[in-house]
This record gives structure tokens, C-alpha cells and sequence, in this order.
């Protein structure tokens, strides 16, 4: 046709039939009534079956803290500077802990047939060095599960208590050699503290001499001179015995523990969601027979010969 053609375009024709009347819908769901109470109740029933037959699911969980120790420390003539650090980054003990220690331990006899369930490390408070473990239990796995985690913190306990000691001696070494230099400072400025005493009881009794002056002035600047170095030497200490106060080995902040209450749905979230969705799939089930139906009808009758 060319656009100069004078004859308009047919008009759309819409059919009954294409269109969807929601009285049609609920005549099909009036119908086919049966099959919708028939396939909600089942699901139903089945939903309660399962909940009411399932096992109350808690949480059971551990917290441990990473050691501290004192990290490099500087120190100059006047004082020392450091920082703590954890004996290991808590991402390294996470994989320790789910890559070494938990397999090796299911190995054991001890914890090779016993019932519990999955234990993971994950981290709690990276800053803080907590990790977390967790396993989700049934009342019969509470006790072996308590008892496997107890085990995997014993062995990471185990392992970083050689670090820490080792750290924790080399500091303490660090304190005792400034406590016995303190020691002989102090020593030092006692001695040279009675000396212009002594000299003063001499130049009374021989009779002063000019160089007597002189000698005190350098005995006085002796004696400030080891002053200075005693409160240096007191400044590091302090440093060092606040650090050492802080240092302090993994632990557990709270032991393996169930929660009082079940994490896992109660029976009646379980029922309710079971109804909801009986009812959906008997709404499907309902059309799906009404097409069949009508299928079967369209069709007709077959054929003999055919």
C-alpha cells in the first residue's frame, strides 16, 4: 500500500476471550475448591510434622583474646618509647585455627566418634585480638562440642605461650640490667654526695687551700651529672615496667557456652509459613486442573481411525 492511498488502516479487533475477568478466576477457585483445602492441609500437616518433630537448634560459642606483648621498643639516652602488639595477627590465628588445630583434632580418638557439631574461628574485634568460636548444636551435642572447643583452645593457648614467654623473659632482662644500673648510680652520686663533706672537714683541719673551691665546683657537677642519668635511667624503667604490666598471654574471655534460647524458627513460624505456602501451591494446583481439563475438552474425542 503507498502512502497516497486513501482507504484507513483496519481498526484492531480484541477478542472476549483474550481478556482475564477475575470473576472467571474465582469461579475456577470456587470450582476447584477441593483441590486447594486438600493440597494447603497437606503441606500443612506436613509442616507441623516436621516441626514439631525437630530438635530445639542454640548457639554455642567461645571468646578468646589474643596475647600482648611489648613490640619494639626504643630507647635513647633520655627515655624508651613502645607499644604492645598481639603475639600473632588475628587472621593467622583464625586459619590456624580452621585449617590445623580443628582437623588435627577430629583426628584424635578421643573426638573421632564423638557427636558434635561444626566448630569455626572467625574474628571478633580484629583491633581488640578476640576471636570468636561457633557451632550451632541440639541439646545431645552441647556437652562434646563444649568439650572439642575446650580442646582447640588449649592447643592455641599451647602454642603461643612459648612466644609470650620467650618475649615476657627478654623484657624482664631488659628491666633487671636498668634496676642494676639505677642501683649503681645511685651508688655513684652517694659517694660523690659525701665527698665535699670530707673535704671541707680536711681544709679546716690543714687549713684551706685555693684548690678546695675548685674541687667542690667539680664534685657539684659531677653529682648533677649523675642526677641527670638517674632520672633517665628512671624514665625507661617506668617505660618498661607499664609495658610489662600490659604484656599478657592468649586467654579465654568466656568460655564455650549454649545460648538459653533456640536460634532456629519455633514450631509455629514453621506452621504458619507451611499454611502460606500450602495455599499457594493449592491456588497452582487449582488452575493447573482447570487447564487440563479444559485441554482435554478442546480436543475432543479421538478419532478411531486416526
Amino acid at each position: 500500500m503507498s502512502s497516497n492511498d486513501p482507504r484507513p488502516p483496519a481498526p484492531v479487533q480484541y477478542y472476549p476471550d483474550d481478556e482475564i475477568s477475575l470473576y472467571e478466576l474465582w469461579d475456577i477457585l470456587q470450582r476447584r475448591r477441593m483441590v486447594v483445602i486438600i493440597t494447603t492441609a497437606v503441606i500443612a500437616l506436613a509442616s507441623a510434622v516436621f516441626a514439631l518433630s525437630r530438635e530445639p537448634v542454640y548457639e554455642m560459642e567461645a571468646i578468646i583474646e589474643i596475647g600482648e606483648v611489648p613490640g619494639r621498643v626504643v630507647e635513647t639516652a633520655s627515655n624508651a618509647a613502645g607499644g604492645m602488639e598481639l603475639l600473632t595477627a588475628t587472621k593467622t590465628a583464625v586459619t590456624r585455627i580452621n585449617e590445623i588445630i580443628i582437623p588435627q583434632l577430629r583426628e584424635r580418638d578421643s573426638f573421632l566418634d564423638a557427636g558434635f557439631a561444626e566448630v569455626t574461628a572467625a574474628i571478633a574485634d580484629d583491633e581488640g585480638g578476640l576471636l570468636r568460636l561457633s557451632a550451632e548444636v541440639v541439646d545431645a551435642e552441647k556437652a562434646p562440642t563444649r568439650a572439642f572447643m575446650d580442646a582447640v583452645i588449649a592447643e592455641l593457648v599451647q602454642v603461643h605461650d612459648a612466644e609470650w614467654q620467650t618475649k615476657a623473659e627478654t623484657l624482664d632482662v631488659r628491666i633487671q640490667r636498668l634496676q642494676q644500673l639505677q642501683e649503681r648510680i645511685d651508688e655513684r652520686y652517694s659517694q660523690t654526695a659525701s665527698g665535699p663533706d670530707d673535704e671541707r672537714r680536711e681544709g679546716v683541719a690543714e687549713g684551706a687551700s685555693g684548690e678546695t673551691p675548685r674541687l667542690q665546683e667539680v664534685i657539684v657537677s659531677l653529682m648533677a651529672r649523675q642526677m641527670e642519668n638517674l632520672w633517665a635511667v628512671e624514665d625507661r624503667l617506668m617505660v618498661l615496667d607499664g609495658l610489662r604490666a600490659e604484656a599478657g598471654p592468649t586467654k579465654v574471655q568466656r568460655p564455650p557456652t549454649a545460648s538459653d534460647e533456640p536460634v532456629s524458627s519455633g514450631p509455629e513460624q514453621i506452621i504458619a509459613i507451611g499454611a502460606v505456602l500450602g495455599l499457594m501451591l493449592g491456588v497452582f494446583a487449582a488452575f493447573f486442573a482447570e487447564f487440563l481439563v479444559n485441554a482435554r475438552a478442546q480436543r475432543g474425542p479421538v478419532d478411531p481411525q486416526d
